[in-house]
């Protein structure tokens, strides 16, 4: 009986495994895997068990936030907002574009009915840290921080205790205490993890803290961790460590951007979005399905290196100029 049991759930349970892998792999920064892994069941999805569609659309709008797709990401979550992963993928959004009060309600909103102890809070309670120390509200963002160490010791969670470690070190910061040895012990717990995107956001935290007093040092952790960002492709972040590394005086980007060669039905896209075209004039012009379409706008973006369509709409207009 194994076997035709197999053979009748085997189309549910593949893009089903194929989901949390590719969660996985998003956390793991091999954002190239984890698109095929969460295409493959958002196409499954689509076509027969459209209940199960969120997870996978939601987790593919949490990669295009860590690679500063806002726009992509915002389309994805349309309809899924109430989701927690897609509040804290928006609330990133709302950090990354200034909107610091909508920032911390959509936080609040992500946090509440969330046990003290819970572990899957703490990065959670580490964007709110962000948030308020961007606010300028150190006390507030100190509160914040006690509540994650709070968490990461009742849950003994080395996760949890990373992003614990990241939180006072960014708080201490602003306080002006000593923060080094805080964001080297966070440096090492997300690396021990094998979470490059978060191992990285402590190793620049560590530059900044070092800046002052040893900008050699300094300059050394944050071209280690642009490095970083730009092998996984985490562009805002990449954006911060170079404009850190310019401040010390150093090289930034170690890589030519917006160096993708497109496929021939890429190039196509691309003229259309030159036009004007939305997705789905794309697909109607092109005879495929809008996901086709919104697939290769988000290929050439991540080719090209570009954020939205209108960067690539300039890009194509200025005969592929890498000066926009």
């Amino acid at each position: 009986q194994a076997g035709p049991a197999f053979e009748a759930w085997k189309d549910w349970v593949s893009p089903v495994c194929r989901n949390h892998y590719g969660g996985i792999l998003v956390a793991a920064g091999r954002w190239a895997e984890a698109e095929v892994e969460l295409e493959f069941a958002i196409q499954t999805f689509e076509r027969s068990y459209k209940l199960m569609l969120e997870e996978p659309l939601v987790k593919l709008a949490d990669l295009r936030v860590r690679q500063g797709r806002y726009e992509e990401a915002r389309r994805l979550l349309d309809g899924h907002e109430s989701h927690p992963l897609a509040r804290r993928a928006l609330a990133v959004i709302a950090l990354g574009r200034g909107e610091l009060d909508l920032a911390e309600d959509l936080v609040h909103l992500c946090l509440e009915g969330e046990g003290a102890a819970d572990p899957r809070c703490a990065p959670v309670i580490e964007l709110q840290v962000r948030v308020r120390l961007a606010r300028d509200d150190v006390t507030a963002a100190t509160e914040a921080r006690d509540r994650l160490l709070e968490v990461a010791s009742a849950s003994n969670d080395e996760r949890a205790r990373a992003h614990a470690d990241l939180a006072g070190g960014l708080v201490a910061v602003a306080r002006g205490e000593p923060a080094t040895a805080l964001l080297q012990t966070a440096v090492r717990g997300f690396s021990a993890l094998s979470l490059p995107l978060e191992g990285a956001r402590a190793q620049l935290a560590l530059a900044r803290a070092l800046a002052t007093g040893t900008p050699r040092a300094a300059v050394a952790e944050a071209q280690l961790a642009l490095r970083t960002f730009e092998r996984i492709g985490a562009r805002p972040d990449a954006d911060a460590a170079a404009a850190l590394l310019r401040e010390l005086g150093a090289s930034g980007r170690s890589r030519v951007r917006g160096t993708g060669k497109l496929t021939g039905r890429e190039a196509e896209v691309l003229a259309l979005l030159a036009e004007g075209c939305t997705n789905a004039e794309i697909a109607e012009r092109l005879v495929i399905s809008r996901r086709t379409a919104e697939h290769h706008v988000a290929n050439i973006l991540s080719k090209l290196d570009l954020r939205t369509r209108a960067e690539a709409a300039a890009y194509a207009l200025q005969g592929g100029s890498k000066d926009r």
